[in-house]
């Protein structure tokens, strides 16, 4: 079976669970590892994917089915690489997104993320 093949059929497999059946798309990984995979699914197939019409999150599981992550994700792609997928689905999802770093009053710092979407406004009846 060639890298195509495994590709349709991992789609078809996670399209065919539902949305929050773990199990089923955790088998449908295993069915996709026993595939024969000559190729990693990098972050530029992720977009194609998307761009084809597929759901996002069937495109990075995808591409987490293809990698043999042995570190962290964050050591494999650098921070601003990150920061544009996160702004990627920002976009998908209509959103805005803002960035900001924090510091507590102890010398904890941090940077924190916040993707807002589907907002709505509660109308006054008066």
């Amino acid at each position: 079976m060639n890298e195509k093949d495994c590709t349709e059929e991992l789609m078809e497999c996670t399209t065919e669970c539902d949305t929050n059946d773990k199990e089923c798309h955790e088998e449908c990984i295993e069915e996709y590892h026993e595939c024969d995979i000559s190729k990693e699914f990098t972050p530029d197939d992720v977009q194609q994917c998307i761009t084809d019409g597929n759901d996002y999150k069937d495109c990075v599981d995808h591409m987490v089915a293809t990698n043999d992550f042995e570190e962290p994700t964050t050591a494999l792609l650098p921070e601003g690489d990150l920061i544009a997928e996160v702004l990627q689905i920002t976009a998908l999802l209509g959103g805005t997104c803002t960035r900001q770093e924090t510091l507590n009053s102890q010398g904890r710092s941090s940077k924190q993320i916040i993707i807002e979407y589907d907002v709505k406004q509660r109308t006054n009846n008066s």
